[in-house]
């Protein structure tokens, strides 16, 4: 055995010191780096072929209209306010880009989530690689973990999770890009980590959380690096995130459901969150994709401020013999702090999607364990290294397996509410009723009857699942117990402008023209934007002769569906019943000019063409709309002279 020499080399007592020494030759990190990738790859692109779900995939991008273009007024639009109550500027710039290549092609916009997690993986390796002084076991490691484990699964194949996905390019990279400035010196990599920061407070507020977890690195670097990290480096940082802060404050219009908790509350419930994220990265077991507020706290959770305690407690104890596992903590804690519901709000207590960045912290302890495992000959676990290393093999293919499970719960609508069902059947009236809205869009109408009759059985004060039969029973013709319902609907939540609306087609299609006209117009009152309110009474209008009325409520329905050819059609039939032929002409036209198969518009604009004396030009309607298979009498014909 060859003698054993001290020298400037010599490993530090501590293990984690050894870092900063010159590694020996390995292979190029690309290879590690292109076979974690591969296998995320494999994993997640079966997503493509999901479908939008109906938890905020409809709000976001489906009901959208401000992602159908990326001029430049809809650039500046994201930048000016908020879109259906959130801002998040970057993240609808990248949705109208999915837009502007495939419409509403669901495959589109799932792989570009995809493609920034594998970026983000990417980023992991790197900045994980650097900060170790190279350790491409560790960086490996904390990468395949960040890649496959099941918790990443559902910001990576939600769709309106793209700003989850996002953030963490834009922190990774900031993270990456200050590195190598450390290293380099050049300001051009400051700056750059700087630009990317401002992109994550752009996108989330919970960004100036990053000085914190800068905080934590610097702590860590004095045992690591050479040349640790200046203090004052971090200023721009915590000026850029506080002002991200109030800026979301300023645009951000939701409104947030009572949960009926308080900030005491929130103590408990904040301290459960952070223990009960942890036991999700170590047994990610039994996920579920909705996680909502107790109806009151449980004992267990009630005990969140011991369980963080004690995690405070064993993080402290391991200072003494390593910084990494504080620094994991730090991080982790930094990131998630903003979603541990302290402050509680909205009806999701906790959710996968919040822990997608700071699942990192505690991967790059696990990381670093097996890495010491392996690379520490001084190590107790040394010599047990290939068991240990066998069962973190069976560990990555449990991983691959739970997290191709976990895709298949995203399939679809009912896939994603059924599984929140089967965690949790007794508790969960809002997933019963996505559920049937799927069932109830996919002319599945038993089906949605029944969850709608489960979510009001599990929660008799739902309005939106009362709303929801409403419609089912309008579909199964009836009539009389779906007005009941409405109506009910409307006693819980009198602001309800959707229910108004849906009892005034009700009655339009009773002939009940009275009770139409005012629910219509009750529904337009609670809220402006209820454009199939304004459609519902034109109709109203028009079918009382009221043509100037319809007319006045196309136009505001067509301001906001201004591609709906069957609306020109219908308000160029009051234009013309109000005397105004030149404009009745120019909606006929407009509706052919979207829809040249639809046959009835060129009779009805032969109609029109009659009146204003061009009878040849009316004729030759007649003629294409026969030709079509229009049935229009002969009689009717000869009226030309033909």
């Amino acid at each position: 055995m060859a003698k054993k020499t001290k020298g400037k080399n010599t490993p530090n007592k501590k293990d984690d010191k050894a870092s900063i020494e010159t590694p020996k030759k390995e292979r190029p990190a690309f290879y590690y780096l292109l076979g974690i990738l591969a296998l995320a790859a494999i994993v997640f692109l079966p997503a493509v072929n999901h479908d939008f779900v109906n938890w905020n995939d409809d709000l976001f991008i489906l009901g959208n209209e401000a992602i159908e273009g990326l001029a430049a007024e809809n650039i500046s639009a994201f930048f000016s306010g908020p879109v259906n109550g959130i801002y998040q500027p970057i993240t609808f710039m990248t949705l109208a880009l999915n837009f502007a290549i495939s419409e509403y092609d669901s495959g589109s916009y799932i792989g570009l989530n995809i493609l920034l997690h594998l970026m983000n993986i990417a980023l992991v390796f790197f900045l994980l690689y650097k900060l170790t002084g190279n350790k491409i076991l560790l960086a490996s490691l904390a990468a395949l973990l960040f890649a496959l484990h099941p918790i990443q699964v559902e910001p990576v194949v939600w769709v309106s999770e793209r700003g989850s996905i996002l953030f963490a390019t834009f922190i990774l990279g900031s993270l990456l890009s200050l590195l190598h400035y450390q290293e380099k010196g050049k300001m051009i990599l400051y700056i750059l980590s700087i630009m990317l920061f401002a992109d994550a407070a752009l996108t989330k507020p919970s960004a100036i959380m990053m000085v914190p977890a800068l905080a934590g690195l610097i702590y860590y670097q004095k045992g690591h690096a050479q040349k640790p990290m200046q203090w004052s480096r971090l200023f721009p940082y915590l000026i850029i995130g506080f002002v991200g802060v109030l800026l979301h404050q300023s645009m951000e219009t939701g409104e947030l459901v009572n949960n009926n908790y308080g900030v005491s509350d929130g103590v408990f419930i904040g301290c459960y969150n952070a223990a009960a994220y942890l036991s999700k990265m170590i047994f990610p077991i039994g996920l579920s994709p909705y996680n909502p507020f107790p109806s009151e706290l449980p004992s267990l959770m009630k005990m969140g401020p011991l369980f963080l305690v004690v995690l405070i407690a064993l993080v402290a104890l391991s200072l003494k013999y390593t910084r990494v596992v504080l620094f994991g903590f730090v991080f982790y804690l930094s990131f998630i702090l903003f979603d541990l519901q302290f402050l509680p709000e909205g009806e999701i207590m906790s959710a996968n999607k919040w822990a997608y960045l700071p699942s990192l912290g505690i991967f790059f302890i696990l990381a670093h364990g097996i890495d010491s495992v392996f690379t520490n000959t001084k190590s107790k676990l040394y010599n047990s290294r290939f068991i240990i290393g066998g069962i973190a093999a069976v560990a990555v293919l449990a991983m691959v397996y739970l997290s191709s499970q976990e895709n298949k719960v995203w399939t679809d609508s009912e896939t994603l509410w059924s599984r929140a069902i089967e965690v949790a059947p007794e508790q969960l009236s809002i997933p019963h009723n996505n559920r049937g809205i799927h069932y109830l869009y996919s002319n599945e109408q038993e089906k949605a009857m029944s969850d709608f009759d489960e979510a009001i059985k599990i929660n008799p004060d739902f309005a939106g699942a009362y709303r929801n039969r409403g419609v089912v029973l309008e579909n199964m013709g009836r009539t009389t117990e779906a007005i009941s319902d409405l109506e009910k609907a409307i006693a819980l939540e009198p602001d309800d402008a959707q229910s108004h609306a849906n009892l005034s087609h009700i009655f339009f299609q009773k002939e009940d023209y009275n009770k139409a006209l005012v629910y219509a117009s009750d529904a337009i009152k609670l809220d402006p934007n209820q454009v199939d309110a304004y459609l519902d009474r034109a109709f109203v209008f028009s079918t009382i002769n009221n043509f100037p009325a319809a007319v006045n409520d196309y136009n505001k329905y067509l301001e906001v569906r201004p591609n709906d050819d069957k609306a020109y059609s219908w308000r160029g039939a009051a234009l013309r019943e109000s005397g105004r032929m030149a404009e009745s002409l120019t909606d006929f036209n407009k509706a052919i000019e979207i829809n040249a198969q639809e046959r009835i518009y060129y009779f009805q604009r032969s109609m029109t063409l009659e009146a204003l004396g061009r009878v040849d030009d009316a004729y030759q309607d007649v003629m294409r709309a026969k030709e079509m298979g229009l049935p229009i009498e002969d009689e009717y014909i000869q009226r030309f002279g033909k």
